[in-house]
């Protein structure tokens, strides 16, 4: 989500008021999933809940309650790509980076693959790999299994999630 992320409140006072259960996070006091459902983007759901008065994304506050707290500067990823399943262990403490490394694959590609596109004056396969802040070339090939086998040999170089790519978010 591209809003500055508030510091959590203490988890001993998180503790007082939810429980994570079963992936859910829960309210203590009635034992119903905690929050409401929120649509940042189209493609997007998120669980949001309140804290006196301050609203709180629900994977930080399930991360801090198993983890034992939730830096501001750490990014927690949902491993599946699906913003609801809260389950400790479909989260993942990331960098921004990490984070776009594990990004569905877009609509609009054509490829199927991530940084793989038909070059019309080259009649051939482009291939290129974001590295740092950078766009990295790795080559054109005449054949697609030739440029998927390159980007993602490439992939596991970087560190990029086994999961990018994927077609859809795991719902």
């Amino acid at each position: 989500m591209s809003h500055k992320v508030k510091q959590l409140p203490p988890t001993a006072h998180l503790n007082k008021l939810f429980l994570v259960r079963n992936g859910e996070l829960l309210s203590r006091q009635t034992l119903q999933l905690a929050g409401t459902v929120v649509r940042p983007k189209p493609d997007k759901l998120y669980q949001v809940v309140h804290v006196d008065g301050e609203k709180y994304l629900g994977h930080r506050v399930v991360w801090a309650l198993t983890h034992g707290s939730c830096p501001v500067t750490v990014v927690i990823d949902h491993q599946d790509g699906h913003g609801l399943n809260n389950a400790p262990s479909n989260l993942r403490a990331t960098t921004a980076r990490g984070n776009q490394q594990n990004r569905k694959l877009a609509r609009t590609n054509r490829s199927g693959y991530h940084g793989i596109r038909w070059r019309n004056d080259q009649a051939r396969w482009n291939v290129q790999i974001g590295s740092g802040k950078r766009r990295k070339h790795l080559g054109t090939f005449v054949h697609l299994c030739d440029a998927i086998e390159c980007r993602k040999t490439a992939e596991r170089a970087e560190g990029y999630h086994p999961n990018h790519g994927r077609v859809s978010d795991g719902a």
